[in-house]
């Protein structure tokens, strides 16, 4: 090796720089031939010599235990895992009471179960679009259900958002026809409806 070939590995280097090795004849002559390599070394051997050579303080025993309070208060919050609902009521399936004509109502009602709660949906056509509005319901008064959630719709013609108000109920704004999902977030409870087709 010389001064215009490879330059020595910095593994090595830092071998010869805590005299963990020697260096032989051909890695000598290479670190007298290259001054990047001999440069390198140095380098290694400052630093290693100022490491040694400091002397750590130990924190003061007050921080030590501060720090150590610190990680015994933080608990664990508990992962919020959703809730598949799973569809109970489709008035569009319903058959029409007798003696009256089918024709499609303008609104369509579901009703999703994710025990112990119920979602209540309403979807309607509005100017080519299609609106939906629902209500969380429970039907265990120990269930109770936390004020100030939200509704997450998505799907491949977009999404939006919409604050549930105090009887969690909600609406969100116009969407195009497609297949959606909607995500009911309230606290921990995350509550969620995965194929909700609109408009066919």
């Amino acid at each position: 090796m010389d001064g215009s070939g490879d330059h020595l590995p910095f593994a090595l280097l830092a071998d010869i720089a805590e005299q963990r090795v020697s260096p032989d004849g051909a890695a000598q002559a290479h670190l007298a031939a290259c001054r990047q390599c001999a440069e390198d070394l140095a380098w290694l051997q400052e630093t290693i010599s100022l490491l040694r050579a400091r002397k750590l303080e130990e924190p003061p025993a007050q921080t030590v235990e501060q720090v150590k309070a610190l990680f015994r208060q933080r608990t664990p919050r508990p992962q919020r895992r959703p809730i598949l609902a799973a569809l109970g009521f489709d008035s569009r399936l319903t058959a029409p009471a007798f003696g009256l004509r089918s024709s499609a109502p303008a609104e369509r009602q579901l009703i999703y179960h994710a025990a112990p709660y119920s979602i209540d949906l309403r979807i309607k056509p509005l100017e080519g679009r299609w609106v939906v509005a629902g209500q969380l319901l429970s039907g265990d008064e120990g269930a109770g259900i936390s004020p100030g959630g939200k509704a997450e719709i998505l799907g491949p013609a977009g999404g939006a958002t919409a604050e549930m108000d105090e009887l969690s109920e909600f609406e969100l704004p116009p969407l195009r026809a497609g297949q959606y999902s909607l995500t009911l977030l309230l606290g921990e409870l995350i509550l969620v409806i995965p194929s909700l087709d609109l408009g066919s």
